[in-house]
């Protein structure tokens, strides 16, 4: 899976791994569509949704009352389109950060990180990485979701040194070669997190505080060995404003879940979610004090 993103009904929603179009569509540039005219193809979708409305509305006074739950499902997802749409609009009609251009330089050349023969795994990382610090510094977008690598493909790059892809690593069997490979490739992707961590930490705020301090991050893992859901290795950076309250490893009682996590980030970013989140069972107190 390339997202970790997924809307109200549970569809993935698309990601973009090519750090030359993710610097395009936040700073432009010739792969972005900011410097076109947004206004006739807004004006296109927005006709289409009406009429999709309009449809759907006198349809639903004639059929039964299953099928108006059908049709009700149906408006939702078109209302999500339409919000996306107004989302788009207010995003063409925002002011483009300026960037340096040597910084521009960095990100003129396209990266396809599944088909390139080329692909060098902790270049392509920081730029990804120093991508998302300037993308929080310039208050260009205020959420991000980060696949680092796709489960069943990658992995295998001249930088790692090692014989087989990550995920069959994963499965080592207690085989001290494989251990030590999975080991290697572990601590490479440390030392990037490591990296982006201190770039956060070197952006100042006006108010004098880190960028890293102004912001929450989560880094995890999308199961444990043997594709257990349980004791998933998960680590909260950031967030010290916030009132994230670190103690190095915290050790939580067994069976909490994991959204509860997600939820106390959520809570401190003062994003409301409700009496119901997910499976959550409530904030980890531990973490704010």
């Amino acid at each position: 899976m390339k997202t970790l993103a997924w809307n109200a009904n549970g569809a993935p929603l698309p990601a973009e791994s090519d750090p030359s179009r993710i610097f395009a569509q936040l700073f432009g540039g010739e792969n972005s569509d900011v410097t076109q005219d947004h206004q006739p193809r807004f004006r296109r979708r927005g006709s289409i949704l009406d009429a999709i409305s309009n449809q759907a509305t006198r349809l639903a006074d004639r059929v039964s009352s299953s099928d108006r739950q059908r049709i009700d499902q149906y408006l939702t997802s078109v209302r999500e389109v339409e919000q996306s749409l107004q989302r788009d609009i207010d995003w063409s009609q925002r002011p483009v950060p300026n960037v340096d251009d040597d910084t521009r330089k960095r990100y003129q050349d396209s990266i396809d990180p599944e088909n390139s023969r080329d692909f060098h795994y902790e270049s392509y990382a920081k730029l990804m990485y120093d991508l998302i610090a300037l993308a929080w510094q310039t208050d260009s977008t205020r959420v991000i979701t980060y696949v680092v690598r796709q489960e069943l493909t990658g992995g295998v790059y001249p930088e790692f040194g090692v014989s087989k892809g990550y995920h069959e690593l994963s499965h080592h069997n207690n085989d001290l070669r494989n251990l030590d490979e999975l080991a290697r490739v572990d601590a490479l992707y440390m030392k990037q997190w490591a990296g982006f961590l201190q770039r956060l930490k070197e952006i100042e705020e006006p108010d004098s505080r880190s960028l890293l301090d102004r912001t929450v991050i989560g880094f995890s893992s999308g199961m444990g060995f043997n594709h257990s859901r349980d004791h998933l290795p998960t680590v909260i950076c950031g967030g010290r404003a916030l009132g994230i309250q670190h103690q190095g490893h915290l050790k939580l009682p067994n069976q909490t879940p994991l959204s509860n996590l997600w939820r106390t980030m959520l809570d401190r970013a003062g994003v409301e979610v409700g009496d119901t989140f997910q499976d959550s069972t409530g904030l980890i107190e531990e973490l704010i004090g």
